[in-house]
C-alpha cells in the first residue's frame, strides 16, 4: 500500500512538473528561431551603391491611399523620379473624405473606390489590381501613400523581382516623429529588429521573407491565383498565400523605404493594435495549417515563412518567456536549463543592440524598455480588433 502510494505520488509530481515546464518548452522553438535570425544579421554588411540597370521590365506602382491629401504629393514625386515612360503610377483613393484624389491627379492616374462597408487596405489593393488587369504590367510594386523612397529603390526591387521570378520586399523602416519620446525611439528600434535585421537574418539563413505592406514587388504572373484577404495583417497573409503557390518572397536589402510613426497617442495605438492583433490572429489560425501543408508538400520556403510567423511579437515573446521561466522557479523546480531560453534571448537582444541599436538607444535609455513592454499588456489582453481602422495623423 505504501509502495503504491509512493508510486502514485511520484507520477503526480512528474505530471505537475511536466505541466509547469510545458509553456517554456513550447516557447523554445520560436525563441531559438528569433535568436538565430538576429545573430545571423549581426555582422555588418556594406551598404550597396546602386546604379540604374540598362533595362528592366515595365512596372506599375500601386499606391493605396485613404485620406492622405496632406502628404501624398511628396510620395508621388519620389516615385515619379524613378519611373520610365513605360511605367504606370496608379493611386487608389479609397473611401476618402478629403482631397486625396484631386491632389494625386496632378501626378498620377487616380481611381476612386467608394465602399464604406468594405474598408481595409486589401480591398484597395484588389481594386487597383483589377484596374491594372486591363493592361497588365510585368511587375506591380505596392507603396504606401506616406512613404519616402531612397534613390533607385524601384530599380532594385524590379531587378530583384525580375531576375528571381519571385516577389521581393524592400527594407521598410519606420522612424520616430520630431520631437521623439523615449517610447518612440524604443518602437523604432523594435521595428528595425523586425523589418530589417530579422529580414536580413532570414536571407542569410536561406529563409523566405515576410511581406511588410509597403515596398512589395510582385510578379504579375504570381498574382493570377491569389485572392487578397481582408485582414488586419493583409501583407503577412499575402506572403503566406504566395509562398503556398510556390512564389515565396525574398528580401531586397538595397531598396529602402521610410515612413514615420504617428506622433499622437491615438494614431500610434491604432497602428500598434492593427499590426500586433493581425499577427497574432494569423499565428493562431493560419500558421499551423500553412506549416503542415508546407511540410507535406516539402516546400521549405513556405515552411520557413509559416514557422517564422509562429514567433510572437517581440514584447509578447519577452513577457511569455519571462513568465514561463518564473512559474517553475516559484514552485522550487530549480533546474539550470530553465534559465537557458531567457538567457539566450537576453544575450541576443543585448548583442543586437550593441551592434545595431546604440545610435537610437543610448545606454541610459535601456531602462525604459521594461516600461515599454509592460505598457503593452492591455493591448494583448483586450478583445481582438477585427475591423481595419485608419491611422489618425496630426
Amino acid at each position: 500500500m505504501n509502495a503504491r502510494h509512493r508510486s502514485g505520488t511520484t507520477w503526480g509530481n512528474a505530471l505537475i512538473s511536466a505541466l509547469l515546464h510545458l509553456p517554456l518548452l513550447l516557447l523554445a522553438l520560436p525563441t531559438l528561431l528569433l535568436c538565430a535570425q538576429l545573430l545571423a544579421a549581426l555582422p555588418h554588411r556594406r551598404a550597396a551603391h546602386p546604379s540604374p540597370w540598362p533595362s528592366r521590365p515595365p512596372l506599375a506602382v500601386l499606391v493605396p491611399a485613404h485620406n492622405e491629401a496632406a502628404g501624398i504629393t511628396v510620395t508621388l514625386a519620389a516615385i515619379q523620379r524613378q519611373l520610365t515612360p513605360a511605367d504606370q503610377l496608379l493611386v487608389v483613393a479609397d473611401n476618402c473624405d478629403d482631397h486625396t484624389a484631386a491632389v494625386a491627379a496632378a501626378s498620377a492616374t487616380v481611381i476612386e473606390r467608394r465602399a464604406p462597408q468594405l474598408r481595409g487596405k486589401a480591398h484597395a489593393l484588389a481594386f487597383g489590381l483589377q484596374w491594372l488587369a486591363q493592361h497588365p504590367p510585368a511587375i506591380v510594386i505596392c507603396i504606401d501613400a506616406d512613404c519616402a523612397l531612397d534613390q533607385h529603390a524601384l530599380d532594385w526591387l524590379a531587378h530583384r523581382c525580375a531576375s528571381s521570378g519571385r516577389p521581393a520586399q524592400a527594407r521598410y523602416l519606420m522612424h520616430s516623429p520630431v520631437p521623439a519620446t523615449p517610447q518612440h525611439l524604443i518602437a523604432e528600434f523594435a521595428w528595425r529588429l523586425k523589418n530589417c535585421l530579422r529580414a536580413l537574418g532570414r536571407e542569410r539563413l536561406g529563409m523566405a521573407c515576410q511581406l511588410t505592406g509597403s515596398g512589395m514587388a510582385l510578379p504579375w504572373s504570381a498574382l493570377q491565383n491569389i485572392v487578397l484577404e481582408n485582414h488586419l495583417a493583409e501583407d503577412l497573409a499575402l506572403g503566406l498565400a504566395l509562398a503556398a503557390q510556390g512564389h515565396a518572397p525574398l528580401y531586397c536589402h538595397e531598396a529602402v523605404l521610410h515612413s514615420t510613426f504617428a506622433s499622437n497617442a491615438e494614431g500610434a495605438g491604432a497602428q500598434r493594435t492593427r499590426w500586433e492583433h493581425g499577427h497574432l490572429h494569423l499565428l493562431r489560425h493560419h500558421a499551423p495549417r500553412h506549416l503542415l501543408d508546407a511540410l507535406r508538400r516539402r516546400n521549405w520556403r513556405h515552411a520557413s515563412l509559416a514557422l517564422d510567423l509562429c514567433v510572437p511579437p517581440l514584447s509578447l515573446l519577452i513577457m511569455l518567456v519571462a513568465l514561463a521561466t518564473a512559474i517553475p522557479l516559484l514552485a522550487w523546480l530549480i533546474k539550470p536549463w530553465l534559465l537557458l531560453p531567457c538567457a539566450m534571448l537576453a544575450v541576443t537582444l543585448l548583442a543586437t543592440w550593441a551592434v545595431h541599436g546604440r545610435d537610437l538607444l543610448p545606454l541610459r535609455r535601456l531602462g525604459g524598455v521594461v516600461t515599454y513592454i509592460l505598457a503593452k499588456i492591455p493591448l494583448y489582453l483586450r478583445r481582438r480588433q477585427r475591423d481595419w481602422i485608419a491611422t489618425k495623423r496630426d
